[in-house]
């Protein structure tokens, strides 16, 4: 019963089901010394609408209806979950009924995007002890396939025609080269440390970003996941260029013109509810409250604007 709850198309939520059981984020946050931070009113809501996207994804594909890309963007605050629920859990879950599928994940370095890789590969294999995949779906992990830091190909792929991995990993520098996936998640192409650093990052990363499409299949979904840094970063850039589909969430603070992209964006404050705090209520107190906030906005107003 429970497997049949995290499974695409079988209940209303069964994304929000899977990440808390079959990732096992449920079990995992409420480990000695962790923060329970899955919230009912904000990552519920989140993983329902990362949810219905990849349905509609999926049965436009099956249709036939649209062979259009679907682009989406995650921008919500650093320690929200998005890469533990978004990056590590929207590939495997929508694996679970397109065996076939290819997915990569990126980030700011390859080592980084590796990174990504390896608890999901403890997830697939059973020596996660707070994931319950492996006890719904079986073990993924074949050793007659590859399965190593870069690239997975999973137990349960039923064709073997398909060239592509399960699962591949690449950076910044590295980029996708002779792969056509189904499926990217671009995990935080640019990061602080990096902006430090000074040189050409931001523009390294826009054009990692633009030489990406070529890549990808005509039908494919890209997920554009990060925080923001300033005006022109990735997600700026991209929202600036291409437009926006639709929102979800926090208002928009700029105005954009109609276009591709699918919106999550969250801010650390909820700036509609000022009716305690006048900067605005923390959005997920059990992970930042006011004073916290209060520190880091006086620490460093531009890094955390």
């Amino acid at each position: 019963l429970l497997a049949e709850y995290c499974t695409p198309g079988r209940s209303e939520h069964s994304f929000w089901n899977f990440v808390r059981f079959a990732a096992g984020w449920n079990y995992r946050c409420q480990e000695e010394g962790q923060k329970y931070w899955l919230t009912e009113d904000i990552h519920k809501p989140w993983c329902d609408w990362a949810e219905a996207i990849v349905l509609q994804w999926k049965a436009d594909r099956r249709s036939g209806r649209s062979s259009r890309r679907v682009k989406v963007i995650d921008c919500v605050p650093r320690g929200f979950g998005k890469s533990n629920m978004i990056t590590k859990c929207i590939p495997i879950w929508s694996m679970l009924d397109e065996p076939n599928m290819s997915w990569y994940i990126g980030s700011e370095t390859h080592p980084k995007a590796k990174s990504f890789l390896e608890p999901i590969k403890t997830m697939l294999d059973g020596s996660d002890p707070f994931s319950r995949f492996t006890w719904l779906y079986g073990n993924w992990c074949n050793p007659d396939r590859k399965w190593n830091q870069e690239e997975i190909t999973t137990a349960y792929r039923t064709s073997t025609g398909v060239t592509e991995p399960s699962i591949g990993t690449f950076g910044v520098e590295t980029g996708i080269t002779s792969k056509h996936p189904l499926g990217l998640m671009y995990d935080d192409p640019i990061s602080d440390e990096k902006l430090r650093e000074g040189g050409i990052w931001l523009t390294l990363a826009i054009r990692s970003l633009d030489s990406i499409y070529p890549a990808l299949r005509p039908d494919s979904l890209i997920w554009l996941i990060g925080t923001r840094y300033e005006d022109r970063d990735p997600i700026g850039y991209m929202l600036e260029n291409e437009g926006v589909a639709s929102w979800f969430g926090h208002e928009p603070i700029e105005r954009y013109k109609p276009g591709a992209w699918h919106v999550h964006y969250l801010q650390a404050r909820d700036r509609r509810r000022n009716e305690q705090f006048e900067k605005g209520e923390p959005t997920v107190p059990v992970l930042y409250d006011n004073e916290a906030l209060e520190q880091d906005e006086h620490q460093n107003p531009q890094r955390y604007a």
